[in-house]
Protein backbone atom coordinates (compact mmCIF):
# COMPACT_ATOMS: atom_id res chain seq x y z
CA UNK A 1 0.00 0.00 0.00
CA UNK A 2 2.73 2.59 0.75
CA UNK A 3 4.34 1.84 -2.61
CA UNK A 4 1.02 2.39 -4.36
CA UNK A 5 0.57 5.68 -2.52
CA UNK A 6 4.02 6.85 -3.63
CA UNK A 7 3.32 5.87 -7.24
CA UNK A 8 0.01 7.72 -7.16
CA UNK A 9 1.65 10.79 -5.62
CA UNK A 10 4.37 10.83 -8.28
CA UNK A 11 1.98 10.33 -11.19
CA UNK A 12 -1.03 12.23 -9.82
CA UNK A 13 -1.17 14.57 -12.81
CA UNK A 14 -1.03 11.75 -15.34
CA UNK A 15 -4.05 9.90 -13.97
CA UNK A 16 -7.05 10.62 -16.16
CA UNK A 17 -10.18 12.32 -14.85
CA UNK A 18 -12.15 9.18 -15.70
CA UNK A 19 -10.47 7.29 -12.85
CA UNK A 20 -11.31 10.06 -10.41
CA UNK A 21 -14.91 10.16 -11.62
CA UNK A 22 -15.20 6.40 -11.12
CA UNK A 23 -13.94 6.82 -7.56
CA UNK A 24 -16.39 9.67 -6.93
CA UNK A 25 -19.30 7.63 -8.29
CA UNK A 26 -18.34 4.67 -6.10
CA UNK A 27 -18.09 6.90 -3.03
CA UNK A 28 -21.41 8.54 -3.89
CA UNK A 29 -23.07 5.12 -4.14
CA UNK A 30 -21.75 4.25 -0.68
CA UNK A 31 -22.95 7.58 0.76
CA UNK A 32 -26.38 7.07 -0.84
CA UNK A 33 -26.61 3.55 0.61
CA UNK A 34 -25.60 4.89 4.02
CA UNK A 35 -28.25 7.62 3.84
CA UNK A 36 -30.90 5.15 2.73
CA UNK A 37 -30.05 2.72 5.53
CA UNK A 38 -30.07 5.57 8.06
CA UNK A 39 -33.49 6.73 6.90
CA UNK A 40 -34.88 3.18 7.02
CA UNK A 41 -33.53 2.67 10.54
CA UNK A 42 -34.96 6.01 11.61
CA UNK A 43 -38.42 5.02 10.35
CA UNK A 44 -38.22 1.53 11.83
CA UNK A 45 -37.20 2.80 15.27
CA UNK A 46 -39.29 5.97 15.35
CA UNK A 47 -39.04 6.64 19.08
CA UNK A 48 -35.30 5.99 19.42
CA UNK A 49 -32.86 8.82 18.58
CA UNK A 50 -30.25 7.05 16.47
CA UNK A 51 -28.31 9.87 14.82
CA UNK A 52 -27.96 13.53 15.68
CA UNK A 53 -27.83 16.66 13.56
CA UNK A 54 -24.05 16.43 13.13
CA UNK A 55 -24.42 13.06 11.41
CA UNK A 56 -26.97 14.32 8.91
CA UNK A 57 -25.08 17.59 8.33
CA UNK A 58 -21.81 15.86 7.50
CA UNK A 59 -23.63 13.33 5.33
CA UNK A 60 -25.23 16.21 3.39
CA UNK A 61 -21.92 18.07 3.11
CA UNK A 62 -20.27 14.90 1.81
CA UNK A 63 -22.97 14.61 -0.85
CA UNK A 64 -22.53 18.25 -1.85
CA UNK A 65 -18.74 17.91 -2.11
CA UNK A 66 -19.17 14.77 -4.22
CA UNK A 67 -21.59 16.59 -6.53
CA UNK A 68 -19.22 19.56 -6.88
CA UNK A 69 -16.31 17.20 -7.59
CA UNK A 70 -18.34 15.37 -10.21
CA UNK A 71 -19.73 18.45 -11.96
CA UNK A 72 -16.66 20.71 -11.84
CA UNK A 73 -13.65 19.22 -13.70
CA UNK A 74 -11.23 21.72 -12.13
CA UNK A 75 -12.19 20.61 -8.60
CA UNK A 76 -12.39 16.86 -9.19
CA UNK A 77 -8.92 16.05 -7.86
CA UNK A 78 -9.09 18.53 -4.98
CA UNK A 79 -12.46 17.36 -3.66
CA UNK A 80 -11.84 13.65 -4.06
CA UNK A 81 -9.53 13.29 -1.04
CA UNK A 82 -11.93 14.87 1.42
CA UNK A 83 -14.99 13.27 -0.08
CA UNK A 84 -13.38 9.83 0.09
CA UNK A 85 -12.38 10.15 3.75
CA UNK A 86 -15.65 11.47 5.15
CA UNK A 87 -17.77 8.35 4.44
CA UNK A 88 -15.48 6.28 6.64
CA UNK A 89 -16.22 8.66 9.51
CA UNK A 90 -19.91 8.46 8.69
CA UNK A 91 -19.79 4.64 8.65
CA UNK A 92 -18.32 4.65 12.15
CA UNK A 93 -21.05 6.99 13.39
CA UNK A 94 -23.72 5.02 11.54
CA UNK A 95 -22.69 1.79 13.27
CA UNK A 96 -22.66 3.22 16.82
CA UNK A 97 -26.41 2.64 17.44
CA UNK A 98 -26.01 -0.92 16.23
CA UNK A 99 -23.32 -1.69 18.82
CA UNK A 100 -24.17 0.52 21.76
CA UNK A 101 -27.30 1.20 23.79
CA UNK A 102 -29.59 0.28 20.89
CA UNK A 103 -28.05 -3.20 20.60
CA UNK A 104 -28.72 -3.85 24.29
CA UNK A 105 -32.35 -2.79 23.82
CA UNK A 106 -32.72 -5.07 20.80
CA UNK A 107 -31.20 -8.01 22.69
CA UNK A 108 -33.56 -7.35 25.60
CA UNK A 109 -36.55 -7.41 23.25
CA UNK A 110 -35.54 -10.75 21.76
CA UNK A 111 -34.64 -12.63 24.96
CA UNK A 112 -38.13 -14.00 25.55
CA UNK A 113 -38.83 -14.74 21.91
CA UNK A 114 -37.15 -18.12 21.87
CA UNK A 115 -33.78 -19.51 20.95
CA UNK A 116 -32.52 -18.38 17.54
CA UNK A 117 -35.65 -16.34 16.81
CA UNK A 118 -35.91 -12.59 16.43
CA UNK A 119 -39.47 -12.63 17.70
CA UNK A 120 -41.31 -9.31 17.56
CA UNK A 121 -38.31 -7.26 16.40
Amino acid sequence: MPALAVLLALDWDRIGRTMFVMSIVTTAAFVAALAYASIRLRHYFAGVPLHGAAYWTLLAVTGIVLAVALLTPALTRACLNAASCWPSFRWRRFSVPLTGRWAATARGATVGAGKGSLGAV
